[in-house]
C-alpha cells in the first residue's frame, strides 16, 4: 500500500490508477481521510513548539484543522462520514477545546487503523486483482501485527499529489 500511495509501485499499480479505482468504487472519503490525517500530523509536528496555555495563531490553525477532520469525516451526518465504531468516534469527538490545546495526531490512530483495514480489505485487494497481470499469490501480506500501513511518505499530500484533489462534479 505504501508503495502505491507514494507512487513507487510498478505499473499498473500507480497512485493515479489506485485513486481512479477508489473513485469508481465511490469510497474516496477513506483515502481522503488518511491523506488529511497525514497532513494534520505534519502540521502539528511543525508547529507544536508554539503551543502553550493560551491560544496562539499556530495552535488555532492546528485546532481548525482538527475541527475540519471532525466535521468532515467523524461527526455523525458529516459530508464524508466514515463508518467507524462508536467507541472510536466518541473518543475523537470528546476533545474539549482543540483551539487551545490541539489533540496529538496519535489520537487519530484508532480511526486511521480502522479505516486502513477497511480500505485494504474492500479496495486494495480488489485493486490488485483487477490488473490482467496480477497474481493473488504475489500480493504482499498485510501486516497483521501492526494492523496498519507502515506509514505514508511526507510527500503524500493533496497539495503535492494533484490526483488527490477532487474534481468538481
Amino acid at each position: 500500500m505504501k508503495d502505491i500511495l507514494s507512487d513507487k509501485a510498478p505499473r499498473p499499480y500507480t497512485a493515479n490508477a489506485f485513486f481512479d479505482f477508489v473513485s469508481h468504487k465511490h469510497c474516496t472519503e477513506s483515502l481522503d481521510f488518511i491523506v488529511k490525517v497525514q497532513d494534520y500530523h505534519n502540521l502539528y509536528t511543525s508547529l507544536q513548539s508554539y503551543f502553550n496555555k493560551e491560544v496562539t495563531r499556530e495552535s488555532a490553525h492546528v485546532g481548525k484543522e482538527w475541527k475540519y477532520l471532525m466535521s468532515t469525516f467523524i461527526s455523525p451526518g458529516s459530508p464524508s462520514e466514515l463508518n467507524l465504531p462508536s467507541n472510536i468516534r466518541d473518543q475523537l469527538l470528546s476533545h474539549f477545546d482543540p483551539m487551545l490545546s490541539p489533540p496529538r495526531p496519535d489520537h487519530l490512530n484508532p480511526a486511521v487503523r480502522h479505516t486502513s483495514e477497511m480500505l485494504t480489505d474492500n479496495i486494495l485487494i480488489p485493486f490488485l486483482r483487477s490488473s490482467p497481470i496480477s497474481n493473488y499469490d504475489t500480493i504482499p501480506p498485510w501486516d497483521s501485527s501492526s494492523h496498519q500501513w507502515s506509514g505514508l511518505s511526507n510527500s503524500f499530500t493533496a497539495e503535492k499529489r494533484p490526483f488527490l484533489k477532487r474534481s468538481p462534479r
